[in-house]
């Protein structure tokens, strides 16, 4: 695709007048055809006819012309004399910048240049610029670091064409307006943060008296390296709470998104490029243009990825110094904190959680943001006891109430039906299916070859509240999730139950944070947690191809071994675990096929019988790869008939369900 001059006339001269002298000092071969009639048409604006036919030394002459917009030029000068001045360049460095805009603002002059380094890779363009330029090496070099440091041009070198780049955020300033103060190279730039919807004093959830005293007083001092760093779950507020504070101190509150800036204004992400590379380049060109007395605060919103990502397109000790040297002082927002270490935490001033707000915070939380929907008392006062509900949904849901303009009840269906979306698309609407016995739950109809002792143990453990970490390993069927749910309704204590669906997601780097977010939220309430079908999320490391399959093994063995609340996980394929495994639990139960004598009493259980005859009880005793799961079909079965399920009928379903687990018979000779 061909890209468009953004200047496609004004830049002719100065443009043809650099083409002219490189000429001159060029030496590589095939000047001719370099110097070709499509270059010289696009320097000089002539037609086909005017050119065609031309020699090299005609064509040459034809780039010597008479300004046709002196203006411009005069303004495009002073510009680079000014900003020499602003940032206190070498004194011969105005050409050098001058050349370095024109050819930024003027494409053709890029393409001629890249063709240069095509015709001669290794052609060295530092001493061509620098005689062409009239500066020495040594400062157009030291001219080159300083506008490296404000991200005016991204690389201190002039080996190629390709390092000469400069963002069009400052071109396109430099080309089109007189320049006056530092600021207005990023003026296009600039992402201001919205007001804040809620004042300060209505975030209960955070000790903002703390914050906004530091945040004051902080920004006063005119120290460097001031950082507040916010975490929490989604939802809880802590963006908002950030532009309140902001406001509270008196500051403007600026974003720095991941961004793309093109045109002079910040778009959409380049896909070619790294996002946080880009949004780290774009805090750095930020903190380099501003200083304390600005009045400004900027906010880092997901600041996760910056930190987790390191090392990549950037290096950790570039965020260090961010850190540690920051100018103008910074709000940091994550919902995964476990993703920064503990080496970038410590650098932070101040930390504060935000925790998910209390049901009064809610109430009144809800009074500001419904305020003229006219909603009832008894609608805010239910509406609260919505579990997972966050102040950025109330007010969403607000928003949408009023765009539609609806009141009372209207407002309140609206409002209801809003959030319990949001929570089913986040999976966090309460409506988690609850496990239920088929059958009723017997301890000692599950074949355990463990010795009672051992259970004895584990329980002992749930009712001190210990941190037990027990795995459950056997056949489909043989009671090893029922065993877990049994212990957790003897001690009262709530179980989560996960399953490969809980966690895994197409998106690299989420199962972390999901795995990470349940085992928190388990921890902070309390909850014994049941790995269920635990082979298919902790599949052994050395049979995976795939990187991030790894990486969620690792996640997870971690949050195991660091949870403090008793945890159950259960599979039926021992194998398929990863070696690494079997060491983070205390104890290791193995259910295996029911005996006859527990055979029968769950038959006697689900049929709702006092005793089977002989034959009965003979046929029972051939079928060896009995499960409670088992029964539980036969249970199942007995509800859907139409009459009583006989004696003979339950040992049929069973004996077919034994049948196919028998151990198949292999063709030929033993």
């Amino acid at each position: 695709m061909k890209r468009p001059n953004r200047v496609p006339k004004s830049l002719n001269y100065m443009a043809s007048q650099f083409v002219h002298k490189i000429m001159q000092l060029l030496d590589i071969e095939d000047m001719d055809s370099l110097l070709s009639e499509s270059y010289v048409r696009r320097f000089t604006v002539l037609n086909a006819a005017e050119v065609s036919g031309l020699t090299y030394l005609q064509r040459l002459k034809l780039l010597q012309f008479k300004d046709r917009f002196p203006e411009h030029t005069k303004l495009i000068r002073n510009n680079t004399k000014q900003l020499c001045n602003l940032f206190e360049l070498p004194a011969n460095a105005a050409k050098l910048v001058e050349f370095l805009f024109v050819m930024n603002g003027f494409l053709t002059l890029q393409d001629f240049l890249f063709d240069i380094d095509c015709r001669a890779s290794c052609y060295d363009f530092e001493p061509l610029i620098c005689e062409l330029c009239d500066i020495e090496r040594d400062e157009a070099r030291e001219a080159l670091l300083i506008l490296q440091k404000f991200g005016i041009v991204e690389k201190a070198v002039l080996s190629s064409a390709t390092n000469l780049m400069i963002p069009d955020v400052f071109t396109l300033v430099m080309l089109h307006q007189p320049l006056k103060e530092r600021h207005q190279l990023i003026e296009n730039a600039i992402i201001e943060s919205p007001i804040a919807v809620y004042d300060i004093e209505s975030f209960t959830n955070v000790n903002w008296q703390l914050s906004e005293s530091f945040l004051t007083k902080a920004t006063l001092s005119g120290h460097e390296g001031i950082n507040l760093l916010l975490y929490g779950e989604p939802g809880t507020g802590k963006t908002e709470f950030a532009r309140a504070l902001a406001f509270a101190a008196g500051r403007r509150l600026l974003e720095v998104p991941a961004i793309n800036i093109r045109n002079g204004s910040v778009v959409a992400d380049d896909p070619e490029r790294s996002a946080n590379r880009q949004r780290v380049q774009y805090l750095q060109f930020l903190q380099n243009f501003m200083d304390e007395s600005d009045d400004t605060i900027l906010l880092v919103d997901e600041c996760e990825s910056l930190f987790y990502q390191a090392d990549g397109d950037y290096t950790k000790d570039l965020l260090l110094r961010l850190l540690e040297h920051n100018k103008v002082p910074c709000i940091w927002i994550t919902n995964h904190e476990y993703l920064l270490e503990d080496s970038m935490i410590r650098r932070f001033n101040l930390v504060q959680q935000m925790s998910p707000p209390d049901k009064n915070t809610l109430l009144e939380l809800t009074q500001k943001a419904f305020k003229g929907l006219a909603v009832s008392e008894k609608f805010r006062q239910q509406l609260i006891n919505t579990k997972h509900l966050t102040p950025a949904m109330l007010s969403n849901a607000a928003y949408v109430a009023k765009m539609i303009e609806v009141k009372k009840t209207g407002a309140e269906s609206v409002i209801q039906e809003v959030i319990e979306n949001t929570l089913k698309a986040s999976n966090l609407l309460d409506s988690k299916p609850m496990y239920q016995f088929e059958t009723q739950f017997e301890p000692e109809l599950l074949n355990l070859k463990q010795s009672p002792e051992v259970v004895a143990q584990i329980t002992s453990a749930i009712e001190r509240k210990m941190p037990v970490r027990v795995l459950l390993v056997g056949p489909a069927g043989t009671g090893k999730t029922a065993f877990a749910h049994y212990l957790s309704q003897q001690y009262q204590r709530e179980l989560v139950r996960i399953t490969c669906s809980d966690v895994l997601s197409k998106y690299v780097g989420e199962s972390e944070q999901k795995i990470a977010q349940i085992f928190r939220e388990a921890k902070a309430n309390r909850q014994m947690l049941l790995l269920d079908e635990v082979d298919s999320l902790l599949s052994s490391r050395a049979q995976s191809t795939m990187l991030h399959e790894r990486q969620m093994v690792n996640e997870l063995l971690v949050q195991i071994e660091c949870f403090d609340q008793p945890l159950f996980a259960a599979t039926n394929f021992e194998t398929s675990l990863d070696t690494a495994v079997l060491r983070r639990f205390d104890f290791k139960l193995e259910c295996g096929y029911l005996e006859f004598v527990q055979a029968r009493a769950l038959l006697k259980q689900v049929l709702g019988i006092t005793s089977l005859n002989k034959e009965e009880e003979k046929q029972l005793q051939t079928l060896k790869y009995l499960t409670p799961g088992d029964f539980a079909i036969a249970a199942r079965r007995k509800k859907y008939s139409v009459t009583n399920l006989s004696t003979q009928s339950a040992i049929a379903i069973l004996a077919e369900e034994n049948a196919r687990k028998q151990p198949k018979r292999t063709i030929g000779f033993n």
